[in-house]
């Protein structure tokens, strides 16, 4: 259906794989370790446009929204427009909750994207 080929497939499927056993990243897909998760979960921002989490995974008192990414770790600063977009989206959702925001690279780097400051 994506045309992807079946060597591309079985390394696509091994990447997952490796995700997922990872130590440091459990937390976000052993369902005995967070409240809820979703994968793809569409919303409509405040434009009227659909967007789309690639997981969201709610905790006791903090909620984090995870997006994919198969560049370099490097490119993080210029993902956090859409991340901050995210993070206020949720907070409408779940509020009371911390909601943290993070890229997560095949590689199994998972780089937070931190909420702005403010200048007081």
């Amino acid at each position: 259906q994506f045309d992807i080929s079946f060597a591309d497939m079985e390394l696509l499927w091994q990447q997952a794989q490796n995700l997922l056993a990872l130590p440091a990243l459990q937390r976000f897909f052993d369902p005995q370790q967070y409240r809820g998760a979703c994968n793809e979960m569409s919303y409509v921002n405040a434009r009227g446009e659909l967007r789309r989490i690639d997981r969201l995974v709610e905790f006791d008192d903090e909620v984090w929204v995870l997006d994919y990414k198969t560049g370099s770790p490097s490119d993080s600063a210029s993902y956090s427009a859409q991340m901050e977009e995210y993070r206020v989206a949720m907070q409408a959702v779940y509020a009371g909750k911390i909601i943290r925001c993070a890229l997560l690279y095949s590689d199994g780097t998972l780089c937070e994207i931190s909420a702005p400051t403010t200048k007081s």
